[in-house]
């Protein structure tokens, strides 16, 4: 019977050097896991932008936008995706309340009620996609406070918007989708669009 992990002595070894070369390949063993433990850990943390502490989320400093960057502004850890204007179309079904769809999604911290967000977007009539405001044609983002009505206060803008962008986490690009009780109304003021909208929006920070 062979004690763990050793193996058959070699013809002829001499008596004793079993349990010698056993604890040599046990010694070798664990240095192997050990190393290559070391390895996967350094790829992890040190390859790229991700924070051990909250399991690959992106650090803070990555998360903050450039001074004086060019149009759009984009953090270190964000998606390159987010540099090109999203298309927009008509959606398929008509809705009885929000409809949320992250089609991109950031690695920082979640927005929250009261915060300030930067965003670029994209807003069209959702039964036939036409588009009636985007940040893009100007080239300028827009700040907002969202959750507003979270926390009893007057809101800065539609509801679908103050409700649909809390809990996005800063760097994505979500879709929202929401009836005309949660845009204008079904008697817009005039030059706001009436019905049920569409928004493609990017999340690009969130301050207190």
């Amino acid at each position: 019977m062979l004690p763990p992990y050793a193996f058959p002595p070699a013809a002829a070894a001499p008596a004793g050097r079993t349990g010698l070369v056993a604890a040599v390949v046990v010694a070798a063993v664990l240095l192997v896991v050990v190393l290559v433990a070391g390895v996967v850990l350094g790829v992890r943390y040190l390859g790229g932008d991700g924070d051990p502490a909250d399991g690959g989320a992106a650090g803070a400093a990555s998360c903050v936008l450039p001074a004086d960057s060019a149009f759009p502004p984009l953090a270190k850890s964000f998606d390159k995706r987010l540099r090109d204007r999203p298309a927009i179309t008509a959606g398929t079904e008509p809705v009885d309340g929000l409809v949320k769809k992250v089609l991109i999604e950031g690695r920082c911290a979640e927005v929250k009620p009261t915060q300030t967000v930067t965003v670029n977007y994209v807003g069209a009539t959702l039964t036939d996609g036409k588009i009636f405001d985007a940040s893009w044609d100007a080239r300028k983002t827009f700040d907002t406070h969202v959750g507003m009505r979270q926390r009893g206060k007057q809101m800065e803008v539609i509801d679908g918007w103050d409700t649909g962008l809390v809990g996005v986490k800063v760097g994505s690009r979500v879709q929202l989708d929401f009836p005309p009780r949660m845009a204008y109304g079904d008697s817009p003021p005039q030059g706001a669009p009436i019905g049920a909208l569409r928004f493609i929006v990017d999340v690009l920070a969130a301050r207190d």
